[in-house]
């Protein structure tokens, strides 16, 4: 009725109990599924053929790819003294000299989305034309010309690319580190756990380069502002994320920010900007894949989070 069109999807009670289950080893949670134990859970890719059409359980397993609102960007160290502070034929060297397409390959087993700007164009803020446009795609000999119109012959740089640890993260970073490798660029990969992963954030001797973590439902400008809002980013709005201060686009992120003023246009501007000065570098969106027991579950409900809603979800008794 008309009480339940008005609920939110977290309200929603399709089934009286609800009993989650905590298990961190992707190998338990296959068997969790396939011995009743489970009847919903996210599984990893390459664990989950067995449950999608054509595999083995498929029978009584549906597995399904789900868009996610997460990733990571490749932000560079912009402070005073850094290497990249005043030499964009630089940064363009490191960004073109990276493949996105084969770290999600290679780290995701192609789960994941290349994407054409900083976040993804799946907001409705953001212009799906993007899609059609360059966005840092691979090319080493136009990367070898930045390198070399940066000042640096090849071999001569050094750089450090920080990180959390994580078995994707470390897998990212040795693909980058190959791929810069081989347009003369040496990098010394430097994995920390969290705590000092987002100590060492606001140290600008210990990096170089880092994986920033960028998501989040919403708008586009949402995750600009978190970002890339040095007034948001600091308490003193000293800079923003990777030390970059720039006042230019500190204006064209509070303006596409603005409600007044919030529009594809205004978005455009950020987007073109960050690709001129080539600030930053999205490398993927994230995809999770969902598998759930379809001799009870009919359709599994995720919300805008791309998280599981089981009260939502529809079941086989209604």
């Amino acid at each position: 009725g008309k009480t339940e069109l008005c609920k939110a999807l977290e309200q929603q009670a399709n089934t009286e109990k609800i009993v989650y289950s905590m298990i961190t080893e992707a190998a338990q949670i296959v068997v969790g599924l396939e011995t009743g134990a489970l009847d919903f859970a996210f599984v990893d890719f390459s664990a989950a053929e067995r449950f999608g059409e054509g595999g083995e359980a498929a029978n009584h397993f549906c597995a399904e790819a789900i868009k996610t609102w997460g990733g990571n960007a490749l932000f560079f160290n912009m402070s005073d003294k850094s290497v990249f502070k005043d030499n964009i034929a630089l940064r363009k060297a490191v960004l073109y000299g990276i493949d996105r397409q084969a770290i999600i390959d290679g780290v995701f087993e192609g789960h994941a989305i290349n994407p054409k700007t900083y976040g993804q164009t799946r907001y409705p803020d953001a212009d799906p034309n993007w899609d059609n446009e360059d966005y840092f795609e691979y090319d080493p000999d136009y990367a070898k010309e930045c390198l070399k119109e940066a000042g640096y012959a090849p071999g001569e740089l050094s750089l450090k690319l920080m990180f959390p640890t994580s078995s994707y993260c470390n897998s990212m970073a040795e693909i980058i580190q190959a791929y810069l490798d081989m347009i003369g660029i040496k990098v010394e990969v430097l994995s920390y756990e969290n705590a000092l992963y987002n100590s060492y954030k606001t140290d600008p001797t210990q990096y170089d380069m880092m994986f920033n973590g960028s998501g989040g439902p919403g708008t586009i400008t949402r995750i600009w502002n978190n970002q890339l809002n040095k007034n948001i980013y600091t308490s003193d709005g000293a800079y923003c994320a990777g030390f970059l201060n720039d006042p230019h686009l500190q204006e064209l992120v509070e303006t596409a920010s603005n409600v007044d003023t919030n529009s594809v246009e205004t978005t455009s501007a950020v987007h073109d900007y960050l690709i001129d000065q080539a600030y930053l570098m999205q490398l993927y969106v994230e995809e999770k894949c969902v598998v759930y027991n379809t001799d009870k579950i009919v359709k599994m409900c995720t919300n805008i989070d791309a998280r599981q809603v089981p009260g939502a979800s529809i079941y086989v008794w209604n």
